[in-house]
């Protein structure tokens, strides 16, 4: 959890949670956000509240212990800022690191509804955005290894090898140097990256209207036939379940012909059938 020192000091540059918002991989935020940010001309916005982020901190003294426990080594927090050598602008925070190792513990707990997203333990399956934030620490810290140790829900406790990648790195820095000097300091924004970005580019309408060219009617008349298609392939959607449950009827569910289940009909504790195919 970093100090109200540390987040002043991510204005000054490209953190570890950015590199994957500048390639534009990040489920939190959207380049042009990031650029509003480091641009000064808007807040950087916590995505937990006082409350969760005290309590994601209690669970990161956690992690570490049984990090430490479970591989017989001691751990140390490190405090400072660390720069990238080569390009200043990219720094990082570190959880842990191994004491008489340069290898980088990075702590994260997760909801139980986001186990998908993680794969096995011992694999390198972890969601796209924390691997880019391991990559650029290691990137700014120059050690060659780290581990990202995870704990999901209260008890599911996993381990993510993250070796130093130095393809991956190659493509953080080239994405950091671009989004740094031809948006931040040229004050350029980056193009939207969806519906949210284009609200927060035109707040406010200044009460007139524009004349239809023949490229805004084709893409008006592009964006009707896509709803009625929509509402075409729903209607056909809801048919076909339809009678899909109608084959089940007051069964479970179906099986394939080596006894996978591969569609359930089934009730939950208030009684209630949804229909899942798998």
């Amino acid at each position: 959890m970093l100090t109200i020192e540390q987040k002043a000091v991510r204005q000054t540059g490209l953190g570890a949670t950015d590199a994957a918002v500048v390639m534009g991989l990040s489920p939190y935020k959207t380049p042009y956000e990031l650029w509003l940010e480091k641009t000064g001309r808007k807040d950087e916005e916590a995505i937990l509240n006082d409350s969760r982020l005290r309590l994601r901190h209690a669970h990161e003294e956690t992690i570490a212990r049984e990090y430490a426990a479970q591989f017989d080594v001691k751990l140390k927090r490190v405090n400072q800022t660390i720069y990238h050598k080569r390009l200043p602008f990219m720094l990082c925070h570190l959880d842990r690191v191994i004491i008489g190792q340069k290898k980088i513990v990075e702590c994260k707990s997760s909801s139980g509804f986001l186990r998908p997203a993680w794969g096995a333990s011992g694999s390198d399956e972890a969601p796209i955005h924390y691997i880019l934030q391991v990559q650029h620490q290691l990137a700014c810290s120059g050690y060659s290894d780290a581990d990202i140790a995870a704990l999901i829900d209260i008890d599911d406790y996993r381990i993510y090898p993250m070796p130093r990648n130095e393809k991956v790195i190659a493509k953080i820095e080239d994405a950091c140097d671009r989004f740094w000097h031809e948006h931040v300091l040229a004050d350029v924004p980056p193009a939207a990256s969806n519906r949210a970005d284009l609200k927060l580019m035109y707040p406010t309408n200044n009460g007139k209207f524009i004349g239809a060219t023949s490229e805004i009617e084709m893409l008006i008349c592009t964006i009707m036939a896509r709803k009625e298609n929509i509402k075409a392939i729903e209607a056909d959607k809801e048919c076909d379940e339809k009678q899909l449950i109608e084959f089940i009827a007051d069964n479970d569910g179906i099986i394939d012909s080596e006894g996978k289940t591969i569609v359930t009909f089934q009730a939950n504790k208030n009684g209630t059938r949804t229909l899942r195919i798998k």
